[in-house]
Order: C-alpha cells, then sequence, then structure tokens
C-alpha cells in the first residue's frame, strides 16, 4: 500500500481501498503470526464460545467482550473486538465486524448467555471491520435498533458497506461531542460520541462496573492503524476515557485491558508524538522520519508491523503540525 499516493490517501480512496483495519490486521499477522500472537495469550479470564476467529470473555455480570483473533485460523468472520451489555429490558451488542456471521453468531451468543436477541445494537465508526456484518443482527426475523453517528452513517452510505445496513428500519443517530444515556434497564450505558481514529467514533462506558468499549481509539499491546486518524483530537479522545479507579477497557484490537494498561498505551500515544514532533522540527520529511523510527524499551514488542504503520504516524502527525485539516492529506 503505497502511502504516498493521494488517492490512496483521499476520503473517497480509502474508502475504496480499505474500508476498514483488516487488511493492516493481516499485513501485521503476516509478517509475525509467533510474536502478534503473544499479544493475545496475556488474557487470563474464562473463554466462552470459542471459535476460529475468537471467543467471549465474562467481565461482569450482565457484561460480556468479543476479542477476535482473526489470524489464528486466517478467519476474518469478526476481525475487530465487541461485546454485549445487558440490561432487565434490554440488550445491547456491541460492533457488527466484518461479516454478517460474526454480528449473527454475537447475537446467538447474546441470547444463550441472556435469554434474549440483542434489542441494540451500537458500532463505533464507519470502517468495515466494525459495521459491514451489520446484516447479521436481522437473521431469525430480529431488527434491533443500530445507534451510530449521523457521520458514520453518511460515511457508511459512501462505501460498499450500504448494503449491510439498508434494510435496517430502526436507526439512532448520536450527536457529535455529546453523551447519550442508554436505559438497558438497571445499567445505564453511556454512548460518547467523539472523534479520534476516524472523524466519528463513538465509544461505550458501562457505569457499574467500570468496563469501557472503546472501540479503535484504543489498540492493547498493537501499534494502532492511523490511516484515517486526526492525532491531536485522538489523544484528547482518549484521555476523556481515562479513569483513576480500577477499569476494564476492550480495546477495538488486542486483549481486554488494565487501567495500568491504558496508561501505557496513552503514554505510546505520547511517545509518537514526542517522534513525530522532534523530527518535523529538524525538518525532516515524514517518509525519512517513518523510516528511520524504531520502536523500543517497553514498546519494542508492540507487535510487528508492516511498511505503512509508522508512515501512516507520521504522516498523519505532520498534517496536524502543518496545520491541515485532513487527517493524511
Amino acid at each position: 500500500m503505497n502511502l504516498g499516493s493521494t488517492d490512496c490517501c483521499s476520503r473517497r480512496g480509502f474508502l475504496k481501498s480499505s474500508v476498514s483495519c483488516a487488511g493492516y490486521l493481516l499485513a501485521l499477522a503476516s509478517l509475525g503470526p509467533a510474536t502478534f500472537r503473544s499479544a493475545f495469550a496475556s488474557s487470563e479470564r474464562e473463554r466462552m464460545f470459542v471459535q476460529d476467529w475468537g471467543w467471549i470473555e465474562k467481565l461482569a455480570e450482565g457484561v460480556w467482550s468479543h476479542i477476535s483473533t482473526p489470524f489464528e485460523q486466517s478467519d476474518y468472520t469478526t476481525v475487530c473486538n465487541g461485546g454485549i451489555i445487558a440490561g432487565s429490558r434490554r440488550v445491547l451488542a456491541v460492533e457488527s465486524f466484518q461479516r454478517p456471521r460474526g454480528a449473527a453468531w454475537l447475537a446467538e451468543c447474546a441470547k444463550k448467555l441472556t435469554g434474549r436477541w440483542p434489542t441494540d445494537f451500537v458500532v463505533t465508526h464507519f470502517h468495515g471491520d466494525h459495521v459491514s456484518g451489520s446484516s447479521g443482527y436481522l437473521e431469525s426475523g430480529q431488527k434491533p435498533t443500530m445507534w451510530l453517528t449521523k457521520t458514520t452513517r453518511d460515511l457508511i452510505a459512501e462505501g460498499e458497506d450500504r448494503r449491510e445496513v439498508k434494510s435496517l428500519t430502526s436507526e439512532v443517530s448520536l450527536l457529535a461531542d455529546e453523551v447519550t444515556d442508554l436505559d438497558l434497564g438497571g445499567r445505564v450505558v453511556k454512548l460518547s460520541a467523539t472523534r479520534g481514529h476516524t472523524d466519528s467514533d463513538v465509544a461505550i462506558e458501562v457505569v457499574d462496573p467500570n468496563v469501557v468499549f472503546a472501540g479503535d481509539l484504543v489498540w492493547n499491546r498493537l501499534v494502532p492503524n492511523y490511516r484515517d486518524a486526526d492525532p491531536v483530537a485522538l489523544k484528547q479522545a482518549v484521555a476523556s476515557l481515562a479513569r483513576e479507579s480500577d477499569t476494564i477497557y476492550v480495546p477495538g484490537h488486542g486483549v481486554t485491558a488494565s487501567l495500568k494498561e491504558f496508561r501505557l498505551y496513552q503514554e505510546f500515544l505520547d511517545t509518537m508524538e514526542d517522534a513525530a514532533r522532534r523530527a518535523h522540527g529538524r525538518g525532516d520529511s515524514w517518509e525519512a522520519a517513518a523510516k528511520a523510527y524504531r520502536l523500543s524499551g517497553k514498546f519494542e514488542d508492540w507487535f510487528v508491523f508492516a511498511d505503512s504503520v509508522m508512515p501512516a504516524i507520521f504522516r498523519a502527525w505532520y498534517s496536524a503540525l502543518d496545520g491541515d485539516t485532513q487527517p493524511g492529506g
């Protein structure tokens, strides 16, 4: 993938060529599958409903995460992480994944765990590995309400995934930069609309217990995908998710993270900003800065990155430092 290509780095070019983090993750896995797999070996929670593409973990009463491992058996049914949050009246599914089969499978897991098919589902942003499988929630004649931002909906309409959501009859548009309280019955979930990883992201926060489904705003022990990111907004959005008390973070990719691991991710973002600012200040091109940079110290095992990963980070930061309004422009 040539980051120097104007079309590839344009919004529409990105929609046409990738629409998700799936290709990025596959590149990581192909370059170092053993090392990449080690990022997922740290999970100590009991694995339920294990499939070739991942598993379900119980985080708390009525709260489960799905950890996706598409590289294990080259099965890309889900690709991204997700989850299930249950109240006494409603069941919320998080993400709809790469393929409809993934959403249908998560819905079936929800039914086994709670006795109900999801009444609602939320997609955190427009990338295909988070939204392409939306039609899977329509199986068995069910039509759950879809929660997303208007920007996400518009970006889906531009891409190939519009076919997956066109038959969903009930949508709720979350307002940018606002928090929506969703009462599931005895449990309130906060849907926070923000931006950073893309122009329109959503974080899902469970009030009790402290669990945050962060979408691709947060990655755990994996170098994140900056192809569509605004790095300044990303840092701000991540900072808004910081907690003082113990919190479980479900990243978009990687195993569930502790508060300590979340803070390490914040430190990683700071490290990349510092590297970009220093290179920019020296007058280095973003291409040269990316080529010269090496992960080291506590981040040296942040797992095998493809040739396009660092260029995307430095290019995004250079765009921000030069005052460009379009990430990757």
